[in-house]
């Protein structure tokens, strides 16, 4: 323990600046636009709110809301809703909490132990992630439960039936967090299905637990779902929709613009700025990109339910016509794939000395931090 001592410090330091800065969003008594998308989580939280008389502005556009539950239902739990103060406060303690389970889940990748802390701090030293504090969203609770999942599915040996339930449960609160939370269901049963298939065999477990979830799911969007369908399976066919109206080419340019965005959304994401297509800063970022893939590709050639996830998250993005939100939506994989970018480096330097693998893993980081860390000047401004 005591080698990582100096780590343990680190942490402690850049957790007093982030509840600094946490202070500074929480008491920040408004929203930062009244088109976004924080007021329907609010106007959801206080239509099922137990502490207050629902008001009639409230009732009279509950009708329109379209966002699954869950989180909406914490924040009436708490008594958030009715407070920017506490809503701003459980946002930022949801993502504090989840540095701590990556950091475990860190732990579960073919990573050095350094490598897995050093990660963690590069990740809530990006300005995404403490932009991403700043709205009362549900992209914090999203990303505690992913993660959460994911550490207790590839790290849990117990099959017991109520760990079996324990997951089906979790399961069901990530795909009522966000929608897209369907990218995980799908991993997990198709991780289920695909690799026993030629042996004649399924994993049982992981269907029981796509089957628990969906149950929960089902029976939770009756119970306490808006009245409105989500708009998600809407966009989806009109989006397609244009192939048999005007051809492939409408499609083709759609999903062009698309990567762009998903591009453009990695960049913003580390470093908010851009001083130039060809600064050092672009390539720093565009090496990252790679290395994530490297290390994607090679967490999917070994069947890991996060490689599968996490390819799924984006593929779906991939087609999500609306541009202008994906900096929020790439929130909750961003740090597996910083994570992998890390393992793509290991893979990368096995065959040279253990001091010329210090010396590369050295640069490296060295390279990331001088290039994060300056957006926080930004973030101050």
């Amino acid at each position: 323990m005591g080698k990582y001592k100096p780590i343990y410090l680190i942490y402690l330091t850049l957790l007093a600046y982030l509840l600094y800065l946490f202070y500074e969003i929480a008491w920040f008594n408004s929203l930062t636009s009244v088109a976004n998308d924080s007021v329907n989580y609010l106007v959801m939280a206080r239509h099922y709110s137990p502490w207050l008389d629902e008001s009639e502005a409230i009732r009279s556009v509950w009708p329109l809301q379209d966002f699954p539950p869950l989180f909406p239902l914490l924040l009436a739990a708490t008594g958030a809703a009715h407070s920017f103060l506490y809503a701003h406060a459980l946002v930022g303690l949801l993502g504090i909490g989840s540095l701590y389970l990556l950091y475990r889940f860190a732990s579960t990748l073919p990573i050095q132990a350094i490598s897995g802390n050093i990660s963690i701090i590069i990740f809530l030293l990006a300005p995404g992630y403490i932009l991403g504090m700043q709205g009362i969203l549900s992209e914090t609770l999203f990303l505690f439960l992913s993660i959460l999942f994911l550490l207790l599915y590839q790290t849990t040996t117990d099959v017991k039936k109520a760990t079996i339930a324990g997951l089906g449960v979790l399961l069901a609160a990530v795909m009522l967090t966000r929608t897209i939370g369907i990218a995980l269901w799908i991993a997990v049963l198709m991780q289920g299905l695909l690799p026993k298939l030629n042996a004649g065999r399924i994993r049982i477990t992981s269907l029981y637990i796509t089957g628990i979830s969906l149950c929960i799911y089902l029976i939770t969007m009756a119970l306490f779902g808006p009245e409105k369908s989500s708009h998600y399976s809407d966009v989806f066919v009109r989006y397609f929709s244009v192939v048999s109206v005007d051809g492939m080419m409408p499609l083709i340019d759609g999903y062009l613009a698309q990567l762009t965005a998903l591009l453009d959304s990695w960049r913003t994401f580390w470093i908010i700025y851009w001083v130039g297509d060809f600064s050092a800063t672009h390539l720093v970022v565009i090496l990252l990109l790679i290395l994530a893939i490297v290390g994607l590709v090679f967490r999917l050639r070994e069947n890991n339910l996060d490689a599968l996830y996490v390819l799924l998250y984006v593929m779906i993005l991939s087609i999500w016509p609306h541009p202008g939100q994906m900096v929020r939506l790439v929130f909750p994989v961003m740090p597996i794939l910083l994570m992998y970018a890390i393992y793509g480096v290991t893979l990368l330097i096995v065959p040279l000395s253990n001091r010329t693998k210090q010396m590369v893993y050295g640069l490296f980081y060295s390279i990331l931090f001088v290039s994060i860390v300056p957006a926080q000047a930004f973030i101050h401004g």
